[in-house]
């Protein structure tokens, strides 16, 4: 290790086992095991594969904050009403938090599958209370009560909310039956978006009727403007607005040339999902590298093993000299050299692509070494 002889102890965990758990348990052990050793002997962990798993989810948590403060940030701008604004906003947390509440009960963990899944339903679980809330306002400004407004909106469209769910909810039912490791593994993430669209559903049609009864109030009008902020937005979206109904006209009016241009867009989608490289993972920066090193030499297969301790020396001095590189664990056999390279914080080196480039252009200078 690094140049040192050392004992090597990897600690694998169980299939069933949480890798930050076992992490925790195993550093929170060390104590008691260094004071067991001999002063002659050191104890030091040479990799935790629990740094990338905490820095995924702390990513993932990360974008789940910008997404529920983008998705207010909209209904603010577009509803132009706090009161408006914050009464969907509560069945967001709500609908979150009876989904974590199934997934407890069903035995799931937060985990990148289950983010992932809890995610992408944060743009889905406030639509609903969203098309609640507005046929609730369009009735108080008909004139009715808000209480009044409160039953018959959320009457007229509750029928709408269940078609909405069903909808989303059969986008995944083919996730549900999907074989191989693909399905296995994408399953928890189809049943995190099913039960929070379920769950929004459900709080879309009783929570958000009793809170629109209770603080809307029927002399708000939904066109009134009350600072600068809310004016300027207003005239940004109705040039939007008035731009696209130009362009609707025109694609109206050139009909053919438009259903032209829609065949050669699905058509080039289709060459270039053909065209575009494929994979089972996208590759994902660990910060930790596992490599093979063959020693191949003119003396064949009775080589001398050392001869293969020399090369092995040189390869693992290659590596641990490089800029990127943090540590190097080595090993070698009758075979051929191992080595277990840690990498430096991603903040202090390139991708792990160019730091592999690198170190194989390095070793590849080395006669002996493939």
């Amino acid at each position: 290790v690094d140049g040192r002889r050392a004992i090597v102890l990897a600690v694998m965990r169980q299939p069933d086992a949480n890798t930050v758990a076992v992490v925790d348990a195993v550093k929170a052990a060390l104590p008691r095991l260094s004071a067991q050793l001999p002063a002659s002997v050191r104890l030091e962990p040479m990799n935790d594969r629990s740094g990338s798993v905490r820095e995924a989810l702390h990513d993932v948590k990360l974008t789940l904050a910008l997404t529920i403060a983008l998705v207010l940030l909209v209904m603010l701008l577009f509803l132009r009403r706090l009161m408006a604004t914050v009464i969907p906003s509560l069945s967001l947390p709500l609908s979150l938090l009876g989904t974590l509440a199934l997934m407890y009960w069903l035995g799931y963990s937060l985990d990148n599958i289950s983010l992932l899944g809890i995610t992408l339903a944060v743009g889905l679980v406030v639509d609903d209370a969203i098309v609640v809330l507005e046929n609730i306002v369009r009735h108080i400004e008909q004139g009715r009560t808000p209480l009044e407004a409160a039953l018959a909106g959320s009457k007229e469209i509750a029928f709408t909310i269940v078609s909405i769910s069903i909808s989303l909810v059969a986008v995944f039912i083919p996730i549900f039956f999907m074989q191989g490791v693909i399905g296995l593994m994408f399953h928890e993430f189809a049943v995190v978006v099913t039960m929070a669209v379920l769950v929004s559903a459900l709080v879309s049609l009783t929570l958000i009727p009793m809170l629109a009864a209770r603080f809307l109030r029927g002399d708000q009008s939904h066109s009134t403007l009350h600072n600068p902020l809310a004016r300027s937005f207003e005239r940004a979206f109705a040039a939007v607005l008035a731009a696209y109904q130009r362009t609707l006209d025109g694609a109206l009016h050139w009909r053919r040339t438009t259903l032209l241009v829609a065949l050669l867009t699905f058509a080039g989608s289709a060459w270039m999902f053909m065209a575009i490289p494929k994979g089972f993972f996208p590759i994902e920066d660990t910060g930790f590298i596992i490599g093979s090193i063959t020693i191949i030499t003119d003396a064949g297969q009775d080589v001398s093993y050392q001869r293969l301790a020399e090369l092995q020396q040189r390869a693992s001095d290659i590596v641990r000299a490089n800029r990127h590189v943090a540590s190097v664990t080595s090993s070698l056999n009758n075979g051929g050299g191992r080595m277990f390279v840690s990498l430096k914080p991603r903040g202090q080196r390139p991708d792990m692509d160019s730091v592999v480039g690198e170190l194989r252009r390095e070793l590849g200078r080395v006669t002996g070494l493939t």
